[in-house]
């Protein structure tokens, strides 16, 4: 059963953050009905994502020089975005210099989260977090299924 879940996992990744982010944006949607679905919906599914624009970051940034961005980059000046999707997918726990994905993003998202929760004039900002905050979630809890234990990036030690 585990190895299923590690494969569903693993070939589903952002499908399942665009899941989360559209559970997200209904959940809050069932807290103000008045507002408009199809924009909470889209907004929690950014949330969702957002974190993600780290590994463009890593990529073209800060990672640039480690063999893991050389062969993405390699494949998008080829304009294999399939490949691209393919190699990101079965090497992305790999990645494990993510400079946003450590412990305290959950905690920085979700702190805000709590405060505008309490406001009703931020509705938005409150699904972008809440599914921001969610998004980290999921990948900690994948890291435990997939490797046993957390990436080193979790713990503020980044592979250069």
């Amino acid at each position: 059963m585990r190895d299923t879940l590690i494969r569903k996992s693993q070939n589903n990744h952002m499908t399942i953050h665009v899941l989360l982010g559209i559970i997200c944006g209904l959940l809050v949607e069932r807290l103000y009905p008045s507002e408009e679905a199809k924009k909470l919906v889209l907004i929690g599914v950014l949330g969702n994502i957002f974190p993600d624009g780290d590994h463009l970051l890593y990529w073209f940034y800060y990672g640039r020089k480690t063999e893991y961005s050389k062969m993405v980059k390699q494949l998008l000046r080829k304009f294999k975005l399939r490949g691209v999707w393919r190699f990101c997918t079965n090497n992305h726990k790999e990645l494990t210099s993510l400079y946003s994905h450590n412990l305290a993003a959950p905690l920085l998202t979700f702190v805000p989260f709590l405060y505008f929760q309490n406001n009703d004039t931020h509705i938005y900002l409150q699904i972008f977090l809440l599914s921001w905050t969610v998004h980290y979630i999921y990948d900690i809890l994948e890291d435990l299924l997939m490797l046993g234990h957390l990436n080193p990036n979790w713990y503020f030690h980044f592979k250069k």
